[in-house]
């Protein structure tokens, strides 16, 4: 195994202010927002199966 360069010893505060400035950097050049998570909860299995249901139907049609 090769090394190349040390690793800088950073605190804490330091680690969480490069990633803070990281995120920065990403979102100026991401040219779209990043999709948040989505629960979905449903009463029934049946429920859940009309919903599935209509999810694959207009997947279809949209093509």
């Amino acid at each position: 195994m090769k090394i190349i360069g040390t690793k800088k010893i950073r605190s804490a505060l330091e680690n969480h202010l490069a990633q803070n400035k990281l995120i920065q950097e990403l979102e100026k050049v991401r040219p779209f927002k990043k999709k948040k998570g989505l629960i979905l909860k449903f009463k029934t299995w049946e429920e859940l199966n009309m919903f599935n249901l209509k999810r694959r139907i207009d997947f279809v049609e949209s093509k």
